[in-house]
């Protein structure tokens, strides 16, 4: 990780600022709504609605992701009886699977726009959010398999087209704070909450109820991409 930290502070090092936040920021105006207000202050202010709808647009997807990762690599060991070896194999093909399915949506946004991708992502993961669980607990060691790569392909799929579109939203000022406190606020309310209660879920009401949790997250994500404008072919210059 310190290692990663170092390359990652060096590239930002080489990477200049692009062409319109410089643009913005060398002809800023004191007449502008908020020119001269912290960012996280302005884009609280001036765009809070688009914050929601965006972070809500990923939470079936950083549920679908983290209750693979985390949840079910134990519950695979500790009540199906699968070995730690076959658990995390499936866990290195689910992120090779994520990296074809992130490129696969984020190049088809730029040709059918990002929130008509995301929407065809989420109506396919409506439904599929009830089978998984049940495929999981088959206790066939190839349908938790293909269950499991699922969810990574699910997550990944729907993230695809996010580097663009949460940009896009906001204006150029807060564009970066505006797209960080969305997408850190989807992976905890999507990330860090499911895991957490899908042993209660599992107590008390069998491993359907994690199916239906999932489902509600997916349906979240649904309503609110469907809530967001389509931001493709948008100027960002000046915005």
């Amino acid at each position: 990780s310190a290692i990663l930290i170092v390359i990652a502070f060096y590239v930002r090092l080489k990477i200049s600022e692009t062409a319109v936040f410089a643009s913005e920021t060398a002809n800023a105006n004191a007449d502008e709504p908020c020119s001269n207000a912290a960012p996280l202050l302005a884009v609280l202010r001036w765009q809070r609605r688009k914050i929601v709808l965006a972070a809500g647009s990923v939470l079936g997807g950083f549920g679908f992701v983290y209750l693979a990762s985390t949840y079910l690599t134990s519950y695979a060991q500790t009540h199906l009886g699968y070995s730690r070896n076959f658990v995390l194999i499936v866990g290195v093909l689910g992120g090779l699977t994520s990296i074809v399915f992130v490129w696969l949506t984020a190049s088809l946004c730029d040709r059918f726009g990002r929130r008509r991708v995301m929407l065809t992502v989420w109506a396919v993961a409506l439904p599929w959010s009830l089978v998984v669980m049940p495929l999981i607990d088959s206790g066939f060691p190839a349908l938790f398999a293909a269950a499991v790569l699922s969810l990574y392909a699910t997550a990944a799929a729907g993230f695809g087209p996010v580097g663009a579109l949460m940009p896009e939203l906001f204006a150029t000022r807060y564009r970066y704070t505006g797209t960080a406190l969305a997408f850190n606020l989807a992976g905890i309310v999507g990330g860090a909450v499911p895991p957490l209660i899908a042993g209660t879920l599992l107590a008390c009401c069998g491993s359907w109820a994690i199916g239906l949790m999932l489902m509600t997250l997916v349906a979240a994500s649904l309503v609110c991409t469907y809530l967001l404008p389509e931001t493709v072919g948008t100027i960002l210059a000046r915005r």
